[in-house]
C-alpha cells in the first residue's frame, strides 16, 4: 500500500503527470512488490520560490527546473534491491520519455505499518486485513 507524493516546481501537463503516474505505478508492480490497481499518487507543484534544493549535492550535474521528489511511504518493508531497482528502473524511464535528466530524480522511501493507513470507513488497515484473513 504505497503512496507516492511527487513534488515539483516544473509545469508538467496533466498529460505528462498521467503518464509518469503510469511509468512509476508499472515500475512499483514489477520491482516494488505492489499489488496491481494499489495506486495512490498525488502531485504538488509548488511555485519556485517554495522549493529550495541545492542544484550540486551528491549529483555530478546540476539539477534543473524539471527536479522532481518521489515521497513513497510504504506499508511494508522492501529489500535494499527493491529500492535500488526501483529508484534505477523510474530514473531511466522518465529519462527515455520525458529527457527528465537522471540528477533530477529524488526518492525518499519511508516505511510505516498497517495501523497507520486508514483507506475509508475510519477503519485501521491492519484490522481490515486481519477481517478479510478471517473470511478466508
Amino acid at each position: 500500500m504505497p503512496m507516492i507524493r511527487f513534488t515539483t516546481s516544473y509545469a508538467y501537463t496533466d498529460h505528462e503527470k498521467a503518464q509518469i503516474s503510469k511509468i512509476v505505478q508499472t515500475c512499483m508492480e514489477s520491482y516494488f512488490d505492489t499489488p496491481p490497481n494499489d495506486c495512490f499518487h498525488f502531485f504538488e507543484h509548488l511555485a519556485q520560490g517554495n522549493i529550495y534544493v541545492d542544484p550540486d549535492y551528491w549529483v555530478e550535474s546540476s539539477r534543473t527546473e524539471k527536479f522532481i521528489l518521489l515521497y513513497i511511504t510504504s506499508g511494508k518493508a522492501r529489500t535494499a534491491q527493491q529500492k535500488s531497482d526501483l529508484m534505477q528502473h523510474v530514473t531511466a524511464q522518465l529519462h527515455q520519455k520525458f529527457k527528465i535528466p537522471e540528477q533530477d530524480v529524488m526518492f525518499v522511501i519511508v516505511q510505516n505499518s498497517p495501523e497507520d493507513w486508514c483507506f475509508g470507513h475510519a477503519q485501521r488497515a491492519d484490522i481490515y486485513l486481519k477481517m478479510l484473513a478471517l473470511k478466508q
